[in-house]
């Protein structure tokens, strides 16, 4: 049964792929359509991203922008989970400034943000609006999964609530955050590419695209957007390993 179900997927993601590049092919055989260059110019382009110094430069400045921000966001949601180990209710003070951070549309939020911190700092507040209420939910989420038979020796184990939380909680629940983290990734690189573009910061990602823009050059454009795709593609391949190995070694 199981070796079934394997057929089955991948015979569905063999097809699902073929479709999706024969769906590429037939877009580039619209006569005279520059938004649909062929597959040969873009990919030959994208190659050579490899040796543009002036496009690795700008797109590892929003990396780095990126991870800070990640980094910034797991350290505030693991300070509200310990908060909220010590006293569960404390977490809903938090809940209206989360609600607030979760529907505010981007659009208006960044032309707010660029108007209080600026082109250069107002990325970082972007990216913080959108990750840190995911990555609080995933904190409180992972909280809430640990065996009830686990919290209830905890609750009579005469220890403080520091040596619990990092001892015990913080342990059982890492593996699932260390991934929340990653997948984060795809999604903060999306807003963190928008807040530059909106703002036109320098010495990022987001005014390159902007200046291609700009240039209409749509083969750089298709270029650097199989680029992202790979760079998020190959770093959720490399922490699913990892995220693998954890949840062995915390078992």
């Amino acid at each position: 049964m199981m070796i079934s179900t394997a057929r089955y997927k991948i015979l569905f993601f063999i097809s699902g792929s073929l479709t999706f590049f024969l769906i590429l092919f037939l877009l580039t055989q619209f006569p005279g359509g520059f938004l649909f260059p062929s597959l040969f110019d873009v990919l030959t382009r994208f190659f050579s991203l490899f040796s543009d110094t002036t496009f690795l430069t700008k797109f590892f400045m929003t990396i780095l922008r990126l991870f800070l921000c990640l980094l910034m966001a797991f350290f505030f949601a693991l300070l509200l989970s310990y908060l909220r180990a010590i006293k569960r209710e404390t977490s809903d003070f938090f809940t209206p400034f989360l609600i607030f951070l979760k529907c505010s549309p981007l659009a208006i939020l960044s032309v707010y943000l660029f108007l209080i911190f600026g082109a250069n700092q107002g990325p970082y507040f972007i990216i913080l609006s959108v990750i840190f209420p995911i990555m609080v939910e995933a904190f409180f989420t992972a909280q809430d999964e640990i065996p009830m038979g686990i919290k209830q020796e905890l609750a009579i184990t005469n220890v403080s609530t520091f040596f619990k939380y990092f001892q015990v909680i913080f342990p059982l629940m890492f593996p699932y955050l260390f991934m929340s983290f990653i997948m984060s990734f795809g999604l903060g690189l999306k807003v963190a590419v928008m807040g530059e573009y909106l703002m036109q910061t320098p010495r990022s990602f987001g005014a390159y695209i902007y200046d291609i823009r700009s240039n209409l050059d749509i083969v750089t454009l298709l270029a650097s957007l199989i680029f992202c795709i790979a760079f998020t593609l190959i770093l959720e391949g490399i922490s699913k390993f990892f995220f693998n190995i954890l949840k062995k070694n915390y078992r």
